[in-house]
């Protein structure tokens, strides 16, 4: 009976640090095609860089519907 709760706490914990790691990596992956995108904004429009890291804050959770399920995906097959 515990050992259900040691197996899946200890998989809980192997998976966690893959899972984090795999965020990280595929926001910041999007938000750098998404950038590329915003020099032009920035040339053209002279935005400030205030105003584009909040459009970047701004972007990056709508990005994490992506995100969450792809890094989810990576943590179990990481692990």
């Amino acid at each position: 009976m515990f050992r259900g709760r040691t197996a899946a706490k200890y998989i809980f914990t192997e998976m966690v640090p893959p899972f984090l790691m795999g965020i990280f990596i595929f926001i910041f992956v999007i938000l750098m095609f998404q950038s590329l995108r915003l020099t032009e904004y920035v040339i053209v429009h002279g935005a400030s860089t205030i105003m584009i890291l909040k459009i970047l804050a701004y972007i990056s959770v709508s990005f994490l519907t992506v995100a969450l399920p792809m890094s989810l995906l990576f943590a179990i097959l990481f692990t």
